[in-house]
């Protein structure tokens, strides 16, 4: 099964900013033949961020976004849309509860 982590992001977000070196991190970690790791830029490929049903105001709390694609479906989201109705929602991304919630290290281990 190939797979991939699209991180949707963009230029003018503070949030995409700070957090660009945890999406380095792991793709240094855990990218493989079977799984890769993709940035997009939402400023620049609009079509994209539309088609994964990304919201890109400034007070939509949806940048950055970290899509898994099994076999080209989505498998997996984060934050989860729940989690970006409110506008005063904080999302945190670390670099741990992210490895754990897309089960970075089992994919690894069975990469065989």
């Amino acid at each position: 099964m190939k797979a991939a982590v699209l991180v949707f992001t963009a230029h003018w977000s503070d949030n995409c900013y700070y957090t660009a070196p945890l999406w380095h991190k792991m793709a240094d970690k855990f990218s493989t033949r079977k799984l890769k790791f993709y940035e997009i830029d939402c400023s620049k490929f609009p079509d994209l961020h539309k088609e994964f049903k990304i919201d890109t105001n400034i007070a939509s709390n949806q940048l950055p976004t970290l899509i898994l694609l099994e076999n080209n479906k989505e498998h997996l989201r984060f934050p989860p849309s729940d989690m970006t109705k409110s506008r005063f929602t904080k999302i945190n991304y670390k670099f741990n509860e992210l490895v754990k919630y897309f089960d970075l290290e089992q994919r690894l281990l069975t990469e065989g």
